[in-house]
Order: structure tokens, then sequence, then C-alpha cells
């Protein structure tokens, strides 16, 4: 069906109106326990919502109270400008724990709205896992499929068991965006094919990938426009889809969540555009998400 997306201001306007006098109050007291306690009632994009709300020196105070599993999460869910506002505030230095622990492709699309010198000065002291993988995904073009997928997926051979599969994802689902698929690769890993978690957990442990698997992997190239990757996901109710280089070789996926992400941006996009003709105030739609 169709479900109409709510705009951000909207969202943010209720909950500021709700909760912004309380949260003043704990902050003027300085009580970081209380704070915590609150924030932990509420969800990551509420909370963003209520860092947006308040002023630099409390949007600092506030987002340092939190407990680290919301910061990171709310931090994902802040506009670029509020991000910057809070990275400026706080420095690298106490920013560093949030920007390592971030999901790859959030990570990323935060650090290309800093300035080129602020990226140089942050990327040595970030961890080399995931410096590596900054550089990896930077080198992809703004707008393309590459610039924005995540490299966290679960990809496995198609020689080992469905015992064993679920037992790779065990161990590493804590570490991936998404867990909903599993992308089989060859030695050169190459994409050769998908099944989804609810195939793994229903077919007999002694089955090889290679025998279930799914060959005809809907899929998109790294250096294909974003919006042809969004398209895809929305036309075929994917959860993800993954991302492949010229070769066939797997580099990333792109999910469900920035897929809306991109097709609201064009939404605003083409409001704009229209504006002369229309009422910017146009409801955001996604469809089959």
């Amino acid at each position: 069906g169709t479900e109409t997306v709510v705009p951000r201001e909207n969202s943010m306007k209720s909950i500021c109106t709700l909760l912004l006098p309380e949260f003043n109050e704990l902050l003027e007291a300085r009580d970081a326990e209380a704070i915590a306690e609150a924030a932990a009632d509420l969800h990551a994009a509420d909370i963003a919502d209520l860092i947006s709300c308040l002023d630099a020196q409390k949007a600092a105070q506030f987002f340092e109270s939190i407990p680290d599993q919301f910061r990171i999460s709310a931090f994902e869910y802040l506009p670029e400008h509020d991000q910057s506002r809070l990275y400026h505030l706080l420095g690298k230095t106490k920013m560093l724990s949030t920007i390592e622990t971030m999901s790859s492709d959030d990570r990323v699309a935060f650090l290309r709205h800093l300035p080129p010198a602020t990226v140089d000065a942050l990327l040595p002291l970030i961890a080399q896992a995931e410096r590596d993988d900054i550089k990896k995904l930077f080198s992809y073009a703004p707008n393309t499929a590459g610039a924005l997928m995540t490299t966290e997926y679960v990809a496995v051979k198609g020689d080992i068991t469905v015992g064993e599969a679920i037992e790779t994802v065990r161990k590493t689902a804590m570490s991936k965006e998404t867990i909903y698929y599993l992308y089989v690769v060859n030695g050169g890993q190459s994409l050769i094919g998908v099944l989804s978690l609810r195939s793994l957990v229903v077919a007999n442990p002694s089955q090889r990938l290679s025998e279930i698997m799914t060959t005809n992997v809907m899929k998109i190239r790294a250096d294909e426009d974003q919006e042809h990757a969004a398209a895809s996901i929305r036309k075929y109710s994917l959860l993800a889809i993954p991302v492949t280089d010229n070769g066939g070789k797997l580099v990333g996926i792109i999910t469900q969540d920035d897929a809306v992400d991109v097709i609201v941006e064009e939404s605003t996009e083409d409001a704009h555009k229209m504006g002369g003709i229309l009422p910017f105030t146009l409801p955001y739609f996604k469809a089959n998400l």
C-alpha cells in the first residue's frame, strides 16, 4: 500500500513541545543521571529531535549525558547541520567513539558534510579498519549507489551448510546493519546468490547453501545513480539490495531506510521545483516500503 511519511519538521515540533520543558529543567539542574534515565525511555529519533530543538550548549550537554547506545543511534538520526554543530561543540576527541561506532554509510554521509581539513585531522585518530572503510566509500562519487551503500552485511560461501550459516549469523549479527538477507559469494567475492533469513531457518541444517539459494539476484552497480537503487527497492519491495562493482564483486548493500531517505530527498527537490505552482507543504509518500 501507500503510506504517508510525516515531514520531520512536524514530528520535531510535537516532540519539542511535549518534552523540551522537562529536559531544559534537568539540564539547568545539571542532573546527568536523571537526563540519562529520561532519555532511555525515548526512541533515538525523538532524542535527535530534542537535540535539534535545544540551544547549542544544552544540546552538547544533553548529548554527553545520554548512554552510549542512544548517543550513537540519535546522532545517526540528526540532520547533517545538527551533526556538524555537535561535532564542532564537542570536538574530535569526545566525538571519536561515536564516529567509529556509527554504521558505515551514516559515518561517510556525516564526514562528507565536514570541511576537508576537518576530515583530514580526524582520520588519523580513527581505528584502521574503520579508516579503510571510510576511504573505500569516499572513493565513490556522491549520489551513486556506492556512496549510499553500507559495507555491514553478511556474506557467506555457497559450500557451507545451513547450520554453519546460522552460526555465522549468530556470531556476526550485532556488527551488521541488517541480517534479513545472506549474500552468497564465490572465492573471488563475486555475488552468486542470495537467501533470506526466513528460508535459512526453515531449511534442513545439513543442506548446502548452494542448494537453496536464489541465483537470480536483483542487484545494482556501485556507479549507478542512487535513485535507481531506491526505485528498485521500492518496486520489488526489498529490505535491501546488493551493490556490486563492474566485475560482479559484492562491495556493499543499500538498505530500505536509506532508500526512503533518497525518495524523501527527491520529493523535497521536486516540491521546490514546483513551488511556483503548488504549495511547498506537499505530503511525502513512500510506496510499498
